[in-house]
């Protein structure tokens, strides 16, 4: 009886199988010549709007459409992640970006040497990210990835969705009480609403300003905690100067594997008047004023991070190159090239200033970081063509150079910080 069963049963499985060929490819015929279709990301999935976890690459939802209660059920054989963004091989600070797509996932650089830029990152199913964002360029391990700075030439028409953490009480606080001494008082305010941004490529375009507010964590996968930037006020002063008003919230454990390594870059990004050339540039005005809470040790630093090219809108070849102008730094952290400095350059801003370069090895790009023999201490003042100017004089590049990026924020390795900040950057065309 056994055995007649045995055969009935094989006779079944040849005649469903000649009645659904497509589901039972020939053997040896590999999966893209069979006629059934073989896609594991079966179309964009949308990436949820709020997150108690700034993830390094968050899993998007896995909806059931059904269950079927039979004698048995079927797991899936495999869950395929959707895929994510690319953060830059170098990072270097702010960066470019001619239009935001908000893309599925976000994925880390897979090598941090410095701050990393990032050629093109997708961020929603829709939306495009900037042809490349350059955030700025510490030294640290080489085994871990960072985007560089962005500016935006092409600003999308909205932000991306949102992560949400919520502020403990006692961050809220310290928050409040130090923006309340800080703050600027308005003539005008524009209509953008505060929001806060946690995601590892959150971002907010202000309106009828030159900025972005962005949230850049390119070694979000290095990091355990969590970064936000968070959006305030932007308006127009008495005087006729705008300026906006954000914080950097951090919250990111120390890490002997990675202490060394920044784990993202929180910035004010130029959207205006890129891509001109240095000579085409009569002023940069730029005022940045900081407080910073630490409740713990805190390794990082305040920068403006600028990407240069002899060629228009270029900030990711290696004939590209990348400046940064280190305002203030604690931690420990040093910038990319550390060692014999190349030149000393007196009497700008208002003291003496260390010249390195090096070239990223994962990027190709030169990386020029400046630093102050005597930091700046919460407030800088200054017009920044006078850096490129000295910096032509030293043979860095010429004015006929495009100035492509440019942006000013604060990376972070690790530690408990609040940074809250007002800031006033612009490029004039003369």
């Amino acid at each position: 009886m056994f055995r007649l069963l045995q055969a009935i049963t094989f006779l079944a499985l040849l005649a469903f199988a000649a009645a659904n060929p497509t589901r039972f490819p020939p053997v040896g015929v590999p999966d893209d010549e069979c006629d059934f279709e073989h896609d594991p990301f079966p179309g964009p999935i949308e990436p949820p709007t709020t997150s108690t976890l700034a993830a390094s690459s968050y899993a998007t939802p896995i909806t059931i459409a059904s269950v079927q209660a039979a004698s048995s059920v079927q797991a899936a054989s495999s869950i395929q992640a959707a895929p994510s963004i690319q953060a830059a091989s170098s990072y270097v600070t702010p960066v470019t970006i001619a239009s935001v797509q908000a893309a599925s996932s976000v994925q880390a650089a897979s090598s941090y040497v410095t701050p990393v830029t990032i050629a093109s990152v997708q961020a929603a199913s829709s939306v495009q990210a900037a042809p490349s964002v350059q955030a700025a360029s510490s030294a640290g391990s080489s085994t871990a990835s960072v985007p560089a700075t962005s500016v935006f030439a092409t600003v999308p028409a909205s932000s991306a969705s949102p992560v949400v953490i919520a502020a403990s009480s006692a961050t809220k606080a310290l928050i409040a009480s130090s923006q309340a001494a800080s703050s600027p008082t308005f003539k005008t305010t524009i209509s953008q609403a505060a929001s806060d941004h946690c995601g590892n490529t959150d971002y907010v375009i202000l309106p009828d300003t030159p900025w972005i507010v962005y949230n850049m964590l390119y070694n979000a996968d290095e990091m355990v905690g969590t970064q936000c930037t968070n959006f305030q006020e932007a308006g127009t002063l008495a005087n006729g100067d705008q300026q906006v008003v954000w914080n950097s919230v951090t919250n990111i454990e120390y890490v002997e594997s990675t202490n060394n390594v920044p784990k993202g870059y929180s910035f004010v990004g130029l959207t205006q008047n890129l891509e001109n050339t240095i000579s085409s540039i009569s002023a940069i005005p730029a005022n940045y004023t900081w407080t910073r809470t630490n409740t713990t040790a805190f390794k990082g630093n305040v920068v403006f991070d600028f990407m240069t090219s002899d060629t228009k809108g270029d900030s990711t070849s290696s004939s590209a190159q990348e400046l940064m102008l280190w305002l203030q730094y604690e931690g420990g952290q040093l910038p990319i090239g550390w060692g014999d400095a190349v030149t000393t350059i007196d009497s700008l801003f208002g003291t003496s200033w260390k010249l390195y370069a090096a070239k990223n090895t994962d990027t190709g790009i030169t990386v020029h970081t400046m630093l102050p023999d005597t930091q700046f201490e919460g407030s800088f003042d200054g017009d920044l063509k006078d850096w490129f100017e000295a910096l032509v004089k030293v043979g860095t590049f010429t004015d006929s150079t495009y100035v492509n990026v440019g942006n000013a924020g604060t990376e972070f390795d690790y530690g408990n910080s609040i940074m809250n900040a007002t800031l006033g950057l612009q490029i004039n065309l003369s």
